[in-house]
């Protein structure tokens, strides 16, 4: 074998080897220790410390092996059962979820749905 032959199989069987210890190495470990990783994580604290956060409400977050959580929002100044919501800003004062939109909307905890209404 001329020296250029030995040469050329030196860089195919480097270049194969670089390419099978990146997958093996790197690839698959970080997979790896990704998922592992992310079992650790029970609840959308944990989950906000480390990965992005979603802009919603309220706020979301996903890990890279697809668990989701929401933030969790105490409802504050929950009405009793006595007391019943009739209108945007009483459920807004209930602390209903308010909706980003135009007019704005409030979905109160009993599901019920509230139009603001704007003058």
């Amino acid at each position: 074998m001329s020296k250029i032959n030995i040469i050329i199989i030196a860089l195919v069987a480097l270049i194969i080897g670089l390419g099978g210890g990146y997958y093996f190495g790197y690839d698959i470990g970080f997979e790896r220790a990704v998922k592992q990783f992310s079992q650790t994580i029970t609840n959308f604290e944990e989950c906000a410390k480390i990965y992005p956060v979603m802009e919603s409400y309220p706020a979301q977050c996903k890990t890279p092996d697809g668990k989701h959580f929401t933030e969790i929002i105490p409802i504050q100044n929950q009405p009793t059962r006595m007391e019943k919501i009739t209108n945007f800003e009483e459920c807004a004062q209930a602390g209903g979820q308010v909706m980003q939109s135009y007019p704005r909307q409030c979905r109160s905890s009993e599901g019920k749905t509230f139009t603001e209404f704007t003058q």
